[in-house]
């Protein structure tokens, strides 16, 4: 039986910047950011090469400039605004929160308006951040995660036990797999 010291107890008051921190680690994890400009330069340079074939290098250049140039935007502007407005449209994620995290049986996460568990076997990985844990889940191809925020803890060395528990079970989770 689980020992009441060897759980952990976080509660936080979301903030914003972790969702975007939480996002922006997801992006590294999937490489979305270079598989999305991987794309805009394939397709430049596909625009770049049949415009000189069809004999009108200055107008395939004139061409691939703004493709360039969207790509860019997209690959640095978008995420925030997506975390922005995500943040706005789910007053859930801005709500107090409390998560308990149990060695034996998994995360328990709750806010105002809900309660949910988490077991070891749900959770694909930990991803970390500076100020957050990210806990993606299983399933949703990556994209699904809830932040665990260190300032939730005690204090200091409750990160490390925190880290080293995560680190334990997202290892026997992969082994499972």
């Amino acid at each position: 039986m689980t020992q009441p010291q060897d759980r952990l107890e976080l509660e936080w008051q979301p903030e914003k910047r972790d969702y975007d921190e939480g996002f922006q680690a997801l992006n590294r994890a999937n490489r979305a950011t270079v598989k999305l400009l991987m794309v805009v330069g394939t397709v430049t340079v596909l625009l770049t090469v049949l415009g000189a074939a069809r004999g009108g290098a200055g107008e395939a250049v004139g061409t691939a400039v703004p493709l360039i140039v969207v790509g860019v935007v997209i690959a640095v502007v978008m995420p925030r605004m997506l975390v922005r407005g995500f943040w706005r449209r789910s007053p859930r994620v801005r709500s107090a929160t409390r998560a308990t995290v149990e060695p034996a049986t998994g995360i328990e996460v709750t806010t105002e308006q809900s309660s949910v568990e988490h077991p070891w076997d749900s959770i694909q990985d930990i991803l970390e951040t500076e100020r957050i844990f990210v806990v993606r889940l299983k399933g949703y191809r990556g994209r699904a995660f809830f932040p665990l925020a260190k300032r939730g803890l005690k204090d200091d060395g409750d990160v490390d036990r925190l880290r080293t528990l995560l680190r334990d079970h997202a290892s026997q989770t992969a082994d499972e797999r």
